[in-house]
């Protein structure tokens, strides 16, 4: 049987933590340890749901004791990668309360173990691949969750451009919220209608008023971009996951016209847009990467729904 959505959210959960030791284990040194308490604590949570879920009946198990546990159960799940995790438990020990830092050797092997560890694991428990676990389940606002989920089934039929797109529509949808939200974000200035009124006084004619037009509209979208990356470093997201994000994503321009995305040039002519290729990874990361610009917001933001 599939899990229900109870059990889903906190799969999703799992690998959000799963993903943000993914994150830390690409950082420089010494920083990339961290790694290690994700890793951990993804697969400790995930041994402890795998239990409720099998009735395996396990109360305050240590880490390693589970494998026998589910041995034992009928009908028997002989779970993988128990030796990894043995390594991992034993360097999260020695990081937590020792101080012993792992090597850089040690992280990618642990990061390598973890993920085998949900990818073998996940289908035996409960039947379906650790892929299709979605962290779209996470996000609460309403439009931008839609647009992903609008997105997470487009890549399941391999649609990708098209997934690409609602993903960036969540993406504006997520930053128009945060701006709305944010006194010092919302006050950074544009140049208005009345702006250009005063700037006619120079008598711009023919060809000039379309090179003022472009000037205006070139300057709000430098000032609207840099708006989105003060609201990016105020999160404390990744900034290489944000700028890899906006490459993958390069030549999409979200217009709303009632619900629909339009490409558009400065002066506002409709344009035909010819899509990059995109891959099912490179749309998983910027799914990924939308889903915690969200997860970021909401942990922000004073209180949030249930």
């Amino acid at each position: 049987m599939m899990p229900d959505d109870t059990f889903m959210r906190r799969l999703a959960f799992i690998k959000y933590l799963y993903s943000l030791g993914v994150e830390q284990s690409e950082y420089p040194e010494p920083r990339e340890a961290v790694s290690v308490l994700s890793f951990h604590d993804s697969i400790e949570l995930f041994l402890q749901l795998a239990s409720e879920y099998r009735n395996v009946g396990a109360k305050d198990l240590e880490l390693l004791e589970y494998w026998d546990k589910f041995e034992k159960k009928s009908p028997s799940i002989s779970l993988g990668q128990k030796e990894g995790v043995r390594r991992l438990s034993r360097a999260r020990g020695g990081l937590k309360h020792q101080g012993i830092l792992p090597s850089r050797m040690d992280i990618e092997s642990f990061r390598a173990c973890s993920t085998s560890f949900f990818e073998e694991n996940t289908p035996l428990v409960f039947g379906i691949q650790f892929a299709d676990v979605s962290m779209v389940s996470l996000v609460y606002s309403p439009e931008a969750r839609t647009y992903l989920e609008k997105a997470d089934k487009l890549v399941e039929e391999g649609k990708r451009e098209d997934a690409l797109d609602q993903v960036v529509m969540a993406f504006t949808q997520l930053v128009d919220e945060l701006e709305s939200k944010n006194e010092a974000i919302r006050h950074m200035p544009t140049l208005s209608l009345a702006d250009r009124s005063a700037l006619s006084r120079y008598h711009f004619e023919g060809s000039d008023k379309d090179r003022l037009n472009m000037l205006v509209t070139e300057v709000n979208d430098d000032i609207r971009d840099l708006r989105e990356k003060v609201a990016i470093i105020g999160l404390g997201l990744d900034y290489s996951r944000y700028l890899r994000f906006r490459l993958l994503t390069q030549g999409i321009v979200v217009w709303w016209d009632s619900m629909h995305m339009k490409h558009i040039d400065h002066l506002g002519h409709l344009i035909p847009v010819k899509k990059q290729a995109a891959s099912a990874d490179s749309c998983r990361f910027c799914i990924d990467f939308v889903v915690e610009l969200a997860l970021r917001i909401q942990e922000a933001e004073p209180s949030v729904p249930t």
